[in-house]
């Protein structure tokens, strides 16, 4: 997990952050540190049940 500060072209910052998870690289973003965070654990908890659905439709 790799977690980056950086400026859009409006001069607001904003944080980024970079999750490897597989072979698959996920992005999220926030204005707030903790909002990056937050909307990270969101979108790892979403591909996993993603991920897991298809397998399951995949082996039926």
């Amino acid at each position: 997990m790799k977690f980056t500060s950086h400026l859009d072209a409006s001069g607001q910052a904003y944080w980024l952050v970079e999750i490897r998870f597989g072979e698959r690289l996920l992005l999220a973003e926030g204005r707030s540190f903790s909002e990056a965070v937050h909307n990270a654990i969101e979108l790892v908890t979403n591909s996993s049940k993603v991920s897991l659905s298809c397998l399951g439709t995949a082996n039926a």
